[in-house]
């Protein structure tokens, strides 16, 4: 069975934070994940995912002035303080929850900085940030994102992430796969995923490129799900997207997943 989780900073968003784990337990979800706390306690946001009998299975590490067009934090020369202040506070938030997945954050190439400069620092950051999180049970994930939404991103795709973990060189850094990204690259979702399904340690899908759900009979889903049973992939499915309607509307894509899942697996 695949482990679906909902990110609830884009789904159930129609209802109070503390009150879309359990909406996410009820819709058929056995995880959540978030992008931001949204102002709440780590205590707050443990006590909602328990009394839902769900699992926190990732944050983001704040990414300083990224998503409002800014440089970023870990490869960014000259501000490996911040960054280690953005580590220290995910790391504080890591160890109220018990431990998670963190995605590490973003960062874009400064005017009059070389990407290689760029690349040096971020694979600097990323040892430090792996070493620290791993202290309070967490992990850290690289994300590739697409150049199409964030122009000057410096892991714009796959191939770059992949060479950035592996000088790293540490196995508690691990992929986090965007379909979204993937697309928007304009690279082969199904063929990626199929190639690389013992790399990646956390995948997340929506459309593209409107970023909402699969719609029905999506044939890019169905092809992602199957690849994903067929070789029994054992982490965490996570549907973030925007929802086009209130969310418990949009799962269709769930039903479908689910369909079969205590008939015998293929053989490999």
């Amino acid at each position: 069975m695949l482990k679906f989780c909902a990110n609830v900073s884009w789904l159930f968003s129609e209802l109070p934070f503390l009150d879309r784990p359990d909406a996410a337990r009820r819709a058929g979800f056995s995880g959540i994940e978030f992008h931001t706390p949204e102002g709440h306690a780590a205590g707050e946001i443990c006590r909602a995912v328990r009394d839902a009998g769900l699992s926190l299975v990732l944050f983001n590490a704040t990414s300083g002035d990224f998503m409002q067009g800014g440089s970023g934090l870990i490869g960014v020369p000259g501000r490996a303080a911040e960054f280690r202040l953005a580590v220290e506070q995910a790391c504080d938030f890591g160890r109220a929850v018990g431990g998670a997945l963190v995605q590490i954050g973003q960062s874009r190439v400064p005017p009059d900085v070389s990407r290689e400069e760029c690349m040096r620092v971020y694979v600097e950051n990323l040892r430090y940030a792996a070493r620290e999180l791993s202290h309070v049970g967490c992990r850290v994930l690289v994300e590739p994102m697409n150049e199409t939404d964030w122009p000057g991103v410096l892991v714009k795709n796959t191939a770059v992430a992949l060479e950035a973990i592996a000088q790293a060189a540490d196995p508690r850094i691990g992929l986090q796969f965007d379909t979204y990204h993937h697309h928007m690259s304009g690279a082969d979702v199904a063929g990626t995923v199929e190639a690389l399904a013992g790399r990646i340690a956390h995948l997340q899908f929506s459309s593209a490129p409107a970023r909402q759900e699969p719609q029905a009979e999506s044939a890019w889903f169905d092809a992602l799900v199957q690849i994903l049973k067929h070789q029994r992939y054992p982490h965490w499915v996570a549907a973030e997207y925007r929802p086009s309607r209130p969310t418990t509307e949009t799962l269709g894509w769930l039903s479908a997943a689910r369909a079969g899942e205590n008939e015998a697996p293929e053989s490999q």
